[in-house]
């Protein structure tokens, strides 16, 4: 009898009407990820570093050292290995931004990389100021093999060419979206599916940067991935809002709370299935791929838990406190139309729903009991009132 009673209040759990509730985790992320770059800011002198910015953006080059367990800091000589390379790495007239340990496939392929600016803009001086270091830390470790100590590098014009593009490419989707769901549902949908899509990018980056995982060309792939589903599963609970409204469209007043919890249920399991099957799928990728496979699928799987989240528990809730704002911009202007007409057959009543009326059992509301006796078309109530022509689906 419990069980049944535990498994009826999760089905009946409301979403809706807890925005304020739901905006706590991102507020928190938020809160966190500014402490976290903030720190890493002030301790290396350098904001790229609290960003985690990849050579891609930034420019500069990244040179890998492949030292297996001895490359976490957990390891005794861990501290040893990073002094005496850096010093290799600095001789040469170039300085060392950030250290970090890369996980490979195998424990044996765990390296330690190290990132540093160019000494110059020209690729010639790169190069070969680049061979010289590879030369010195190799003098350092002559047991590592040919592909144990590597670089890339990239020029800070190819840079900022690139963070140009990327930059473009997210605006350019935010874009189609918005236009796609304004044409295909309404202006409402559309700017809440906008505001979900940079929620989720920027929670996304907010992960990504307490994490540690770099900021690069691979991470933007992956955002653009995360937009593309996480919208799809926006869409799918605002086109169940759209058809439960569609016949009660004209009614006097439309519960958008209940609605939006009705339409959350019947879409969970759906929204459950599709993030799983995919998650197992990236995990998959995350744990068999390679270094740079890893690094444009972990952004996915944190991307993922992040769409999921806004889809699920913040969509209806900001599409139903919208719906109702622009509910009441329109009393407020057939309420200024009628005024400046001087039509009197157009009665507002602007009540405002008690605690009672606002229930899950309301049955109709005090303004409809005493509202005049007008043509139903020119009567209007407060449309945050309880709509009593809705009623769930059994």
């Amino acid at each position: 009898m419990k069980n049944n009673n535990f498994l009826k209040n999760v089905k009946d759990f409301k979403i809706t009407n807890k925005l304020r509730f739901w905006l706590i985790p991102p507020i928190v992320i938020l809160v966190i990820a500014f402490i976290v770059i903030l720190s890493i800011s002030v301790v290396n002198g350098s904001a790229a570093d609290g960003f985690n910015i990849g050579i891609d953006f930034e420019g500069g080059t990244l040179l890998s050292v492949t030292l297996g367990e001895e490359a976490h800091s957990a390891n005794a000589n861990y501290d040893k290995h990073v002094s005496q390379i850096t010093k290799a790495i600095e001789s040469h007239g170039v300085t060392v931004s950030y250290v970090q340990t890369s996980s490979g496939s195998t424990t044996a392929t765990d390296a330690l990389q190290f990132r540093y600016t160019n000494s110059s803009e020209n690729a010639d001086v790169i190069f070969d100021t680049n061979e010289k270091i590879v030369a010195s830390v190799r003098a350092l470790y002559p047991d590592l093999g040919e592909s144990d100590i590597a670089y890339d590098t990239i020029g800070k014009t190819a840079a900022n060419d690139l963070l140009e593009k990327a930059a473009i490419a997210l605006v350019v989707t935010l874009v189609l979206i918005l236009i796609y769901i304004i044409i295909r549902f309404e202006p409402v949908s559309g700017i809440v599916a906008v505001l979900l899509t940079i929620h989720d990018a920027i929670i996304m980056f907010c992960l990504t940067v307490m994490f540690r995982i770099q900021i690069n060309s691979s991470y933007v792939a992956a955002a653009i991935t995360i937009i593309a589903y996480s919208i799809n599963n926006t869409i799918v609970i605002f086109d169940r809002c759209r058809e439960t409204i569609k016949p009660i469209k004209n009614a006097k007043s439309i519960n958008y709370i209940e609605i939006g919890d009705e339409a959350v249920k019947t879409t969970m399991t759906r929204s459950l299935y599709t993030t799983f099957t995919t998650l197992v799928t990236v995990a998959m990728l995350a744990i068999f791929g390679s270094v740079t496979m890893r690094e444009f699928v972990v952004p996915i799987i944190i991307g993922l838990f992040v769409g999921f989240y806004s889809s699920v528990f913040l969509a209806t809730p900001i599409w139903a406190k919208l719906s109702y704002a622009m509910d009441g911009l329109r009393l407020k202007r057939l309420a200024r139309k009628a005024a400046e007409e001087g039509n009197k057959d157009v009665v507002i009543y602007d009540k405002k729903p008690s605690k009672e009326e606002k229930g899950d059992n309301a049955e109709g509301t005090q303004a409809e009991k005493k509202a005049k006796k007008k043509p139903q078309q020119n009567v209007w109530v407060n449309p945050k009132k309880k709509n009593t022509q809705f009623k769930k689906k059994k």
